[in-house]
């Protein structure tokens, strides 16, 4: 199952600003998203906390799907 992560980040006024989806390609569903805000003052701790909730919930999503379809 192919799927693709799309992500935006803006800072405005020392803030970040990030949203995610996780999309499947075949079909274009979502099949996750979230929003995270932050103060921007330490971009790798931020980009580090996003990538481990990122993985944590794409983990769920698929392990998910994998029982779904084993069902």
């Amino acid at each position: 199952m192919p799927l693709v992560l799309e992500g935006t980040v803006q800072v405005i006024a020392g803030r970040a600003h990030i949203s995610l989806q996780l999309i499947q390609v075949s079909d274009q569903t979502q099949l996750w998203s979230a929003k995270y805000d932050y103060e921007a003052a330490d971009l790798l701790r931020i980009q580090n906390s996003v990538a481990e909730k990122c993985v944590e919930r794409m983990v769920d999503v698929l392990l998910r799907d994998a029982v779904r379809a084993a069902g």
